[in-house]
């Protein structure tokens, strides 16, 4: 059980991620002493020894998998369920084998775990106002572990969350972060990005993956360097302008009316050399009828990757 979960909060998302009962949830927590990543693989494997899956057909090869990383924005109260359910409705559409996403507040969270098929991780759910989490797909991914490593120099409560997983037949690798914020941080900005890349490296670069809202400049991100084993997934994918602003005042006002100017890439995603980029899209680029908004002030990055 992650620290500060309640026991009924495990038994609800395993409920929900394995469209059981509460009498099975109780049955594979007590026999996983609480932990619900080895209950709901137990359950998994129970299930499979009964009955063998057909394979996905949106799954292109055995090597080739989906990321979706994302930064919700469930700080701003205004159309929150209906952005949630939008969101909701675009995984539940595309199936990312992997979602990690940032910002995510008790709202949006119940929105993903009303997601069938998916392992809802978002260890800080009960104690911040808002957190990352990791959503992964059942009958692709297999979690092993899931670590928290808090930013000691971090005044908003950032972290770097990570999931080792078993995925097309490696041992692959999880990070996300929502890293510091706003301009006048970013010396601790540089300081937590630095923090990620060595956790990268304590995980073998190799089969990593580390992906969210970094707010990063371009400038912070040459100062701090990125190691030769990683790679930037937008640039190994061609650096396609129409691909670039993750957070795009141009084109995207729901913070308010259009700045022509202020277009960042805030959100990436880095890869170790194991993994190749074959696809790197930007979803969330169109209104939502309901309330004529965006589902987030940022557009979320798909990639798709294949690993050697």
């Amino acid at each position: 059980m992650a620290s500060g979960e309640s026991h009924d909060s495990v038994v609800l998302q395993f409920v929900q991620c394995t469209n059981s009962n509460r009498d099975i949830a109780e049955a594979y927590l007590s026999k996983s002493s609480g932990d619900l990543n080895v209950a709901v693989n137990a359950f998994m494997d129970d299930v499979a020894a009964l009955v063998l899956a057909p394979p996905d057909p949106s799954r292109p090869s055995a090597s080739s998998f989906t990321v979706l990383t994302w930064n919700i924005d469930g700080l701003d109260p205004g159309n929150l369920v209906e952005r949630s359910r939008a969101i909701e409705d675009f995984i539940r559409r595309t199936r990312p084998d992997v979602v990690l996403l940032q910002e995510v507040v008790p709202t949006s969270l119940a929105a993903m775990r009303r997601i069938p098929g998916y392992l809802v991780n978002a260890p800080r759910a009960e104690i911040q106002s808002y957190f990352c989490a990791v959503m992964l797909k059942l009958d692709t991914v297999r979690c092993r572990s899931i670590a928290v490593d808090d930013f000691e120099g971090s005044e908003m409560g950032r972290y770097l969350l990570t999931a080792s997983v078993d995925l097309c037949g490696a041992n692959v690798f999880l990070l996300t972060a929502h890293l510091e914020s706003t301009v006048n941080r970013s010396t601790e900005r540089k300081a937590q990005l630095a923090r990620s890349f060595a956790k990268m490296r304590e995980c073998g670069y190799g089969t990593c993956i580390l992906g969210g809202d970094l707010n990063l400049r371009d400038a912070e991100a040459r100062s701090v360097g990125v190691p030769d084993s990683v790679h930037d997934a937008w640039v190994a994918c061609g650096e396609k302008l129409d691909r670039k602003y993750t957070w795009d005042r141009s084109v995207n006002d729901n913070l308010g009316p259009f700045q022509p100017r202020v277009r960042c890439r805030f959100d990436r995603v880095y890869v170790g050399a194991r993994i190749e980029v074959v696809d790197f899209d930007l979803v969330g680029r169109e209104r939502l009828p309901s309330c004529d908004r965006f589902p987030s002030d940022h557009f979320g990055i798909l990639c798709t990757f294949q690993v050697d």
